[in-house]
């Protein structure tokens, strides 16, 4: 994000953070996507039908199995607003990057 910001004082930083967000929302897609597999396959579900309590613990494997799954969700749910933000500022970047560079060109003419 950082390097997106600074496309406005030297604009090929523009260019590496379009690079670097979409890498970032990669990463970001595939950990939601392993999450997801392993708390909703069969071992995910036979762990989360664990009701026996942890020793020395206030938890057990359902109680766990909750959190996730409201964790899981509101995780979906903010890769969804994050990655067109992202989309939104990239595209922002690629017209600065497009203005920045016309009066170079314009003089070579």
């Amino acid at each position: 994000m950082i390097m997106l910001l600074m496309t406005f004082v030297f604009w090929p930083f523009g260019f590496i953070g379009s690079y670097g967000a979409c890498f970032n929302v990669c990463g970001e897609l595939a950990a939601i996507i392993v999450a997801g597999v392993f708390r909703f396959s069969r071992d995910g579900e036979r762990c989360a039908d664990n009701t026996a309590r942890a020793t020395g613990y206030d938890w057990s494997g359902s109680s766990v199995a909750k959190s996730f799954e409201g964790i899981f969700i509101s995780q979906c749910v903010f890769f969804l607003i994050s990655s067109c933000l992202i989309w939104c500022m990239i595209t922002v970047v690629h017209t600065v990057i497009a203005f920045k560079r016309a009066p170079t060109a314009q003089a070579e003419n």
